[in-house]
């Protein structure tokens, strides 16, 4: 246990066990860069060890929308919420066609078995953290993460009331941010956006003087505890929208940090179950929603404007991450590839062995899935979301059924999977 951090980021389940936490990462890096001491802290892998292979098997049978996680820690993060168990899971296994393939009681036991331990593991991971000393604790949300997130702060707050704790991430951005901080006080500060330029000056004026930080003299993506004292939530409103923090330029940010995910995977009982890979970035936003906005994306908030790296960072974050990781399996995060890459970047990871994976658009030509390819991306994500013209069109996706078709012909030749939404 490192001792004596003034920040701890926390990835709580059910935060993806196979690969690091790029977010909390980037900032633990930009911390270090600003002098503050920070480490960040796989729950969600510690979860893993207590819940075992074949329950982590079972959980993945399930899908975000059956609300499975969030049932696992509703009691710990609200006490005093009562919820009919018995018809919660009769509904999850009726509506879920892998899970009705299992012996239902025998599936019905061991998530209430499961569920049973999560108060203590809670615990362990709250007292866990106080014992590096920290005064500041923030959680990371996206997908099923939010109740997990809700429960540690709580019981962090209970064992140590002087905490400051706080919530970013993807479940945090916009109304979502503002009504999590505006219905559970335990959570101090809640960001909504991108963090990597507010996390340095928001930390150590905190570390300096404290929460008590008047409204007016922070960002005003930043949700504080004086919000609630001055009821500035009224202020916010459809005409007077949430403001969301954008990092215009994405070149000049560290490395990610992803010391803290190796050193807890290595000493994990399941390690041998696990390959890990490295998450990176090259973009934000979409230069294809920046033109014609897909009827149905919610990926980017307020931040769909595309902000992309140079060929060259990228290029060099890569070997310097695979370097020092030793691992080549790694998957960009973005939204969409940068057609500038094709010209650039491709051209340069032709000279590695890396095997990647990116988020593309559908209407690519044969020579750019063979350049794919040829750069060592093996996995492509073209967002297919349907097989018919006309519902393209209402998608407003810029390209027809036959594009779809004709990529997965050129992606079967090639030998690239595919990840499709149809």
């Amino acid at each position: 246990m490192v001792k004596n951090v003034e920040v701890c980021l926390v990835n709580m389940p059910m935060g993806d066990v196979k690969r690091p936490s790029l977010g909390l990462s980037l900032l633990q890096a930009i911390l270090h860069q600003g002098g503050i001491g920070c480490r960040v802290d796989y729950a969600n892998l510690r979860f893993f060890a207590m819940a075992g292979v074949d329950m982590l098997r079972l959980l993945g049978f399930t899908r975000a929308e059956d609300q499975l996680a969030e049932w696992l820690f509703a009691n710990t993060a609200f006490p005093d919420f009562k919820i009919d168990d018995e018809q919660f899971l009769q509904r999850l296994i009726a509506r879920n066609s892998l899970l009705r393939k299992q012996d239902a009681q025998s599936v019905c036991d061991q998530l209430l078995g499961l569920r049973s331990q999560i108060s203590d593991f809670v615990d362990g991971v709250a007292r866990s953290l106080l014992e590096s000393g920290p005064g500041i604790v923030g959680c990371s949300s996206t997908f099923q993460q939010n109740v997990a997130s809700l429960a540690l702060l709580r019981r962090l707050r209970e064992l140590n009331p002087s905490i400051v704790t706080m919530m970013g991430g993807a479940n945090c951005e916009g109304i979502m941010g503002l009504t999590l901080h505006e219905s559970f006080p335990w959570v101090d500060f809640v960001v909504s956006g991108e963090a990597d330029r507010l996390i340095v000056p928001l930390c150590r004026r905190i570390i300096d003087e404290g929460s008590d930080i008047s409204v007016e003299d922070i960002s005003t993506a930043i949700f504080s505890p004086n919000f609630r004292n001055k009821s500035a939530y009224a202020g916010l409103n459809q005409n007077n929208p949430i403001p969301r923090a954008i990092t215009q330029e994405l070149t000049d940010l560290p490395s990610p940090d992803f010391s803290d995910y190796f050193s807890e995977l290595d000493s994990n009982r399941y390690r041998q179950f696990i390959l890990p890979g490295l998450p990176f970035e090259t973009s934000r936003g979409c230069w294809w929603g920046s033109v014609s906005h897909c009827t149905f994306c919610g990926l980017n908030g307020g931040g769909i404007s595309y902000r992309v790296k140079s060929a060259e960072r990228v290029a060099k974050e890569l070997e310097e991450l695979s370097d020092r990781y030793g691992i080549k399996r790694m998957e960009a995060v973005d939204n969409i590839l940068d057609m500038a890459y094709f010209k650039t970047l491709l051209k340069t990871l032709e000279q590695n062995d890396y095997t990647l994976f990116f988020e593309t658009k559908a209407n690519l030509n044969r020579g750019h899935i063979e350049q794919l390819y040829r750069a060592g991306v093996r996995w492509i994500q073209p967002g297919i979301e349907s097989l018919d013209s006309r519902v393209l069109k209402l998608m407003h996706k810029g390209c027809a059924a036959w594009q779809n078709i004709q990529l997965l012909k050129w992606c079967r030749q090639f030998g690239l999977r595919v990840a499709c939404r149809s």
